[in-house]
Order: C-alpha cells, then sequence, then structure tokens
C-alpha cells in the first residue's frame, strides 16, 4: 500500500472497530475496500456512509432503503443514491 491507502485504511479500521466489528473484521474489511478502490468499483458499503448512525440510516429516503438496516447489510458492497463519504473512510477517484 501507498501513502495514502495506508492513511485511508487506518481511518477505516478506526471507524470500523468503533462501529463494532472486531479489529480481524475490520481489518479483513478494510483489505476488501483497498482493493475495490484500486479496481475503481464504485459501490458503497453503508459503514463508509456519513448517513449511517448504527444501523439507522438518516438518510433512508434519497437511499430508497428503510430506516433500520440490518447489521450484516451495512457491511455489504452496493450502490447507494443516498451515500455520502466520510473524510476518513473515502476511496480514491
Amino acid at each position: 500500500m501507498n501513502t495514502d491507502e495506508i492513511r485511508v485504511f487506518q481511518g477505516r479500521l478506526v471507524r470500523f472497530t468503533a462501529w463494532g466489528l472486531s479489529h480481524e473484521e475490520a481489518n479483513q474489511l478494510a483489505d476488501k475496500l483497498v482493493a475495490r478502490d484500486r479496481e475503481g468499483d464504485d459501490r458503497r458499503l453503508c459503514l463508509e456512509c456519513d448517513h449511517l448512525r448504527g444501523t439507522f440510516c438518516r438518510n433512508y429516503r434519497e437511499a430508497d432503503i428503510g430506516e433500520y438496516l440490518p447489521r450484516d447489510f451495512v457491511t455489504l458492497f452496493q450502490r447507494c443514491a443516498g451515500f455520502t463519504g466520510t473524510s476518513n473512510t473515502s476511496g480514491f477517484k
């Protein structure tokens, strides 16, 4: 990983573990996101979004989903019309 990727990776670890993932789960997910960013995949995780609070989406109408999201749902790659990236988890464009 280059310097920018390491910085983003570390920010993701902090966010994901604060959300409740184990360090191992957070590390695996952050690794997948490095690969996603490198491949230019435009799918996102709810965990990367500013609108997620716990398992509640504050932008659920724009996202066209329910207000409360299953725990597994927030770690799935998806395209979301309501997504707004966070400063410490955003990928590279």
